[in-house]
C-alpha cells in the first residue's frame, strides 16, 4: 500500500515539473520582427502600410507612435497628419522594430507669374531692375528664369536688365517649377535723351511777387559737360537766354527772368515763356528736352507797404538811407513797430509779407507781432529765421496763418479795425545787430 502512494507521487512531481518547464520555455522563446522599411516620408494626408516579418509566426502585434499629431498607425497603416517626425514601433513578445516617419506639406504649385508693367522704355546704356511676382505669394518654388528674345539690344541677368543698343527685345520671366508659367514684357531701347520737369512752382508762375523760379529735368545719361538751359519769349526758342548748369536743375530768380524777358510782358500783365534743355557737349548724344511752355505772371492785386515808425520801439536805433532803413539794436529784446495798414487786405490767393534786407550776422528769431488789439506788447507772435546776407536777400513770411488765426488785416475780432492793424517787429533779442531793410509791404497775388 504504502509503495502505491509512493509511486503516485512521484508520478505528480513529475508532471508539475514538466508544466513548469514547458510555460517557462514558452516565455523566453525569442521573437524576431523586421519591418520591410526602416525609414518612409509621407505628405501630410497621404497613408501608407508598414509590412512585418515576425517568426514565430503566431504572434499578436502591437503598434504605436511616438508622436500621434505627426502620424498615426492602425494595424500598421500609417496616416500622415501635419508636418514633422515620428517614430513607429511594432512590438511583440521580447521583440521590436521601428521605422522612421518623416511629414511634409505638399507643395504648393504655382498658379501665375506677374511683372509690374507690359512694356519699359531704357535709353542705350541704361539698366533696370524687375521683380518677378510668383502667385500664390505662398507658392513652395519662387524662382524664375530670365531671358532677352535679343540680346544685342538687351541683356537681363537676375532681372537687371541693361540696354546696349537701339531696338526691341521680349524680356520673359519663366517659372522653375512650372515653366509653363510665365511674364514677358516688351522692352524698347531708344537714344538717351532729356525729360523736361514742370518747374516747382507749377506750370504757371507769378513773378511779380519776387519768388524765385526752379527748373527741374531728368537726364538718362549723365552729359560730359553739363547742361545748358534755354529761355525764350518765343515759342521757336529764337534769342533765347542759355544758362550753363551743372546740374538737372537750377532755381533763377524773378529780377533775372524779367531782365531777360526784354519787357514782353510788362507788369501787371501774363504772359508766356518756352524753355529747352541740351548737353554742352553735343558728342554726348544725348537729345535734347522737347520745349516746354510756362504761362507767367507779373500781375499783383494789392500792394500794401509798410514803414516803421521812428520812435515807436525800444532798444532800436533807426536810420533813413537812400532807398531803405537800418535797424540797429542797442539793448536786449529790442523792437520796433510798424505804421498800420489803413485798409482791409484784399482777397488772393496768397497774401505775404516781404521784404529785402542785409544784416550783419545770423538772426535765428526774429518775431513778428500781429497786433490787431491797437497794443504792440504781448500779442500774437511768429518766428522766422533770418539767414546771414552781405548783399540784399529777400525775406517772405506767408501771412495764411495770422490771417486764420487772428485775423489779422480782415476783421476786427481783435479789438480795432483792419486799417488799425499793424506789425511788431523783433530783429534780435540782443544788442548788436544790424539789418538795412527795404521794399517792407505786404503783397497780394494769385
Amino acid at each position: 500500500m504504502k509503495k502505491h502512494r509512493y509511486i503516485d507521487l512521484l508520478a505528480s512531481l513529475v508532471v508539475v515539473g514538466w508544466l513548469i518547464v514547458s510555460c517557462k520555455g514558452k516565455e523566453d522563446t525569442a521573437v524576431s520582427i523586421t519591418l520591410h522599411t526602416h525609414t518612409l516620408s509621407l505628405l501630410t494626408g497621404e497613408s501608407e502600410t508598414l509590412t512585418a516579418l515576425v517568426t514565430p509566426s503566431n504572434q499578436i502585434l502591437h503598434w504605436t507612435s511616438s508622436n500621434p499629431d505627426i502620424a498615426t498607425v492602425d494595424d500598421g497603416v500609417v496616416h500622415a497628419t501635419d508636418a514633422g517626425k515620428a517614430i513607429i514601433q511594432v512590438k511583440a513578445g521580447n521583440g521590436a522594430a521601428f521605422c522612421d516617419i518623416t511629414v511634409t506639406a505638399p507643395p504648393v504649385e504655382v498658379t501665375a507669374v506677374k511683372l509690374g508693367t507690359s512694356v519699359l522704355s531704357l535709353p542705350v546704356g541704361g539698366k533696370e531692375t524687375l521683380t518677378a511676382t510668383i502667385e500664390p505669394p505662398n507658392a513652395t518654388n519662387q524662382n524664375v528664369r530670365w531671358h532677352s528674345s535679343n540680346e544685342t539690344v538687351a541683356t537681363v541677368d537676375e532681372g537687371v536688365v541693361t540696354a546696349l543698343e537701339k531696338g526691341t527685345s521680349v524680356i520673359t520671366a519663366t517659372s522653375l517649377s512650372h515653366p509653363e508659367k510665365k511674364a514677358a514684357l516688351t522692352l524698347t531701347v531708344v537714344d538717351p535723351a532729356i525729360t523736361p520737369m514742370q518747374p516747382e512752382n507749377g506750370a504757371q508762375v507769378n513773378i511779380a511777387c519776387g519768388r524765385p523760379v526752379a527748373f527741374r529735368w531728368v537726364s538718362s545719361k549723365a552729359p560730359s559737360a553739363g547742361f545748358i538751359l534755354s529761355i525764350s519769349v518765343n515759342d521757336n526758342m529764337s534769342s533765347p537766354w542759355e544758362i550753363p548748369v551743372d546740374e538737372t536743375s537750377t532755381t533763377l530768380s524773378a529780377d533775372s527772368i524779367v531782365t531777360h524777358m526784354d519787357g514782353s510782358i510788362p507788369d501787371h500783365t501774363t504772359g508766356k515763356l518756352y524753355w529747352s534743355v541740351r548737353t554742352a557737349t553735343p558728342s554726348d548724344n544725348i537729345q535734347a528736352s522737347p520745349t516746354m511752355e510756362l504761362n507767367v505772371s507779373r500781375e499783383i492785386i494789392a500792394l500794401v507797404p509798410l514803414s516803421f515808425s521812428q520812435g515807436s520801439g525800444g532798444g532800436v536805433t533807426l536810420i533813413t538811407e537812400a532807398g531803405y532803413v537800418t535797424l540797429k539794436t542797442t539793448a536786449s529784446d529790442p523792437w520796433i513797430r510798424t505804421t498800420t495798414l489803413g485798409t482791409v487786405l484784399p482777397d488772393g490767393a496768397n497774401r505775404v509779407l516781404t521784404f529785402e534786407y542785409k544784416s550783419n550776422g545770423v538772426e535765428e528769431g526774429c518775431a513778428f507781432y500781429w497786433c490787431v488789439n491797437g497794443g504792440a506788447q504781448g500779442w500774437k507772435v511768429s518766428t522766422a529765421p533770418l539767414p546771414y546776407a552781405t548783399d540784399w536777400r529777400r525775406f517772405e513770411f506767408d501771412l495764411a496763418a495770422p490771417i486764420l488765426l487772428y485775423e489779422f488785416g480782415v476783421s476786427d475780432l481783435g479789438g480795432q479795425p483792419p486799417a488799425n492793424h499793424f506789425i511788431r517787429f523783433d530783429p534780435s533779442g540782443d544788442a548788436g545787430f544790424e539789418i538795412s531793410i527795404r521794399n517792407f509791404q505786404i503783397q497780394v497775388f494769385d
